[in-house]
């Protein structure tokens, strides 16, 4: 979670003006042990989380720290602050043919360290993997597609869109699915949850996982 939080995420994730930083750790966390892909020899839930709360003190230093931000990242921001809309592809590649063209300005120094970091091929982090990592051969593309689409998580995901299908399902003024929608989700998508002792879709934490819209009141899922 240290890593994640003050070496991964400044160096690879672009944070536009404006944007509002999520619970993206604690989310991924509480999906792993819900959905029970959780490393059974790792830590506890509340561990992990813990983890997390340790770090999230010093994250925000370390996404504006110039010294840990990735190429992309380097690149992407310099445009944001040019006024390019980085969403928008062609935008980008415009921008992208200027800089190449040295036709913007860039914090040289910055760039130089981040090139010379790449060339030197030197990590953020000292952290090292637990176990050494064997090579392995994987399979064509197309087999790897194949298994993807069998995964639990992709065909719970394309059953949920074809149950809301085009037009959306109506939510309660909370923003919550209607009891009669879950009671038929649970059973479709095979999440586990029991629908049966509970009386609000908040009380079906695998559901809820798949299904996330509090908030929203008047909306439609």
């Amino acid at each position: 979670m240290e890593e994640l939080l003050l070496f991964w995420l400044p160096q690879a994730v672009t944070e536009l003006p404006g944007e509002e930083r999520g619970d993206a750790p604690g989310t991924l966390l509480r999906y792993l042990h819900a959905a029970q892909l959780a490393d059974p020899h790792g830590p506890a839930l509340q561990e992990s989380l813990a983890a997390v709360d340790a770090a999230a003190e010093q994250h925000p230093a370390a996404m504006t720290d110039p010294s840990r931000v990735g190429l992309a990242r380097f690149w992407a921001t310099t445009a944001a602050v040019q006024g390019v809309d980085v969403l928008n592809g062609a935008a980008l590649q415009r921008f992208a043919e200027r800089a190449q063209r040295v036709e913007v300005a860039y914090a040289e120094q910055a760039l130089d360290a981040i090139m010379e970091r790449r060339m030197a091929g030197r990590a953020l982090s000292d952290a090292a993997r637990a176990e050494p990592q064997l090579p392995v051969v994987l399979p064509p593309d197309g087999e790897l597609c194949r298994r993807a689409e069998e995964l639990a998580i992709v065909t719970q995901f394309r059953g949920l869109a074809e149950w809301a299908r085009h037009d959306g399902r109506a939510v309660t003024a909370t923003g919550r699915l209607w009891m009669a929608d879950p009671r038929e989700l649970v059973d479709m998508l095979g999440t586990g949850d029991n629908a049966e002792a509970v009386r609000s879709s908040a009380d079906l934490p695998r559901l809820g996982l798949l299904v996330d819209c509090p908030g929203l009141p008047a909306q439609r899922l």
